[in-house]
């Protein structure tokens, strides 16, 4: 009896975990872009969640605990090379794995070769992205305000518009 009760409990636990979702923060400090796939649990499908990631790009999408993804990397576009292999191929592209442990966010970092670091993601990487926006602002060309808020109102609602997208992608696997 007491196998069946801690067997239910740890379903439970399970069920709860999986269904939490978590805000997953990226870095990709390698000079390789890649691309990630969730990996679907009952059948190792890999499913494409983002692709062309290019070198020192930061993003983030949301999952769930206990899912897991590959890391694939990608020939370069310009010289069709996968780090500096002879040829560009399936087998000298690399593939790395990872798994959503930490809720409610989890970050990752893409190092050379593709190995994946797990982070804790801090307020200071959300401090850092938002300087970099603001650095990229700049005030002096601004010659008509109306004209300038229009533009950077619809540059805000096709980024949002993005967001929503990528979001609505990973709920859907």
């Amino acid at each position: 009896m007491k196998f069946w009760i801690a067997y239910f409990f740890n379903l439970i636990v399970i069920v709860v975990g999986v269904n939490q979702e978590v805000t997953l923060r990226f870095r990709n400090e390698s000079d390789e872009y890649i691309s990630i796939h969730w990996v679907d649990p009952r059948t190792q499908a890999t499913a494409l969640i983002k692709g062309d990631i290019e070198p020192g790009l930061t993003f983030n999408f949301n999952s769930y605990l206990t899912h897991s993804f590959e890391v694939w990397q990608l020939p370069n576009p310009d010289s069709g090379l996968c780090g500096g292999e002879e040829k560009a191929d399936e087998q000298s592209c690399k593939i790395n794995y990872f798994q959503v442990t930490e809720a409610p966010e989890q970050g990752f970092v893409i190092k050379k070769g593709i190995e994946i670091e797990t982070i804790k993601p801090t307020d200071e990487d959300t401090d850092e992205k938002k300087n970099s926006l603001l650095k990229g602002i700049d005030l002096r060309i601004v010659e008509d305000p109306i004209n300038t808020l229009t533009q950077c109102k619809e540059r805000a609602t096709k980024l949002l518009q993005k967001i929503d997208g990528d979001e609505e992608m990973m709920k859907k696997n």
